[in-house]
């Protein structure tokens, strides 16, 4: 358990690390991040670790670097407004079919005879089906989307104050739609769902309420900067 929580805890470190860079690399260097954030994530998704004392469920490596997404996303959508989140969202959706063909190609590729030890190793952990990557597309479309909707309504309603139950609030209900979506695509019909849901939302959610003192120090850091507090200004005009 010690592992899994030193894991999510620098994740999160190096992901407020990355948004606090924008102070002079600006917001490009968020997207950049959750782009990258979002094909590691993907990448690793294959991975199931075990969790001690609860043998019977399990957790993909990819949830602990996708958490890494929910700081770069509240912190664009709180000082850069929703145009610029929507953009980060644009650009890790478009990632996903060169993602899938790039690796979809390299595991089909014939291997050269000093390589082909390897083929079927490499197939399991780079292959996946196309059922898998529609899930994944749609529950990352729809759920980002909600999330800059969301978190700019709450805004709205709020006149900008109680940031902390604005990002929990819209973070956990996307990713509430996120876990849905994927399992009820991804693989219903293949085994009971109901449960993967529930847990891997929860996991979800506690990631959210864990990284809100991280994202508060984060922005607080950025609104030092009078060129950003003058940006911030004039989107929310």
């Amino acid at each position: 358990m010690l592992f899994m929580f030193s894991w999510l805890f620098l994740t999160i470190i190096l992901g407020s690390l990355i948004a606090m860079s924008s102070r002079r690399l600006g917001y490009e260097i968020i997207i950049a991040g959750f782009v990258g954030m979002l094909v590691i994530a993907i990448s690793v998704a294959g991975k199931s670790g075990a969790i001690p004392g609860l043998e019977n469920f399990t957790l993909s490596a990819s949830i602990f670097v996708y958490s890494a997404t929910f700081i770069f996303t509240d912190v664009l959508s709180e000082i850069w407004g929703k145009e610029i989140s929507r953009k980060a969202v644009y650009a890790g959706a478009v990632i996903y079919p060169l993602l899938f063909v790039t690796t979809q190609f390299s595991v089909i590729w014939e291997p050269h005879p000093i390589w082909a030890a390897n083929q079927e190793a490499y197939a399991a952990i780079m292959g996946t089906t196309v059922r898998i990557v529609i899930a994944s597309f749609i529950a990352f479309v729809i759920s980002q989307l909600h999330d800059v909707w969301s978190f700019h309504v709450l805004k709205r309603w709020t006149n900008g104050k109680y940031f902390w139950l604005r990002k929990n609030v819209s973070t956990i209900a996307s990713q509430f739609i996120d876990t849905v979506i994927f399992y009820s695509i991804g693989f219903y019909g293949v085994f009971p769902i109901f449960e993967l849901i529930v847990f891997s939302f929860a996991v979800k959610a506690f990631i959210a309420i864990v990284d809100t003192p991280f994202v508060h120090f984060v922005v607080h850091f950025l609104r030092k900067d009078p060129a950003i507090r003058e940006l911030e200004a004039n989107h929310y005009k």
